[in-house]
């Protein structure tokens, strides 16, 4: 079924294809998704937070978005987790809440 991580893959007809990975957990696999909107409509993101890209969000990770707001980064880093560039509390607040509830990884 649609959503299993056994899901259907997408297939690239012509060499080009879309999908809009934000109207529904279906489409990521293993439903690995979070909604974050649903007004006027339903919109799903992926979660942020794997710093250092080891398949989970942990202390390390915690750890690493603390520095970088400690040492005022900005720019594209790995530490900006909520993307605008600068490196501060809101990114600790989500890389801790995405911890706290054990996100990992899903591959198939």
């Amino acid at each position: 079924p649609a959503g299993d991580p056994g899901a259907d893959p997408i297939t690239f007809a012509g060499g080009e294809s879309s999908i809009a990975f934000s109207v529904s957990t279906i489409y990521a696999y293993g439903d690995n998704e979070i909604k974050v909107d649903s007004s006027p409509y339903d919109v799903y993101a992926f979660y942020s937070g794997d710093v250092n890209h080891d398949g989970l969000i942990n202390l390390t990770d915690i750890l690493s978005v603390y520095n970088g707001s400690t040492n005022f980064q900005t720019g594209y880093v790995a530490a900006d987790v909520t993307g605008d560039n600068v490196v501060n509390l809101n990114d600790i607040t989500l890389t801790y809440n995405n911890s706290a509830k054990f996100i990992t990884l899903i591959r198939p």
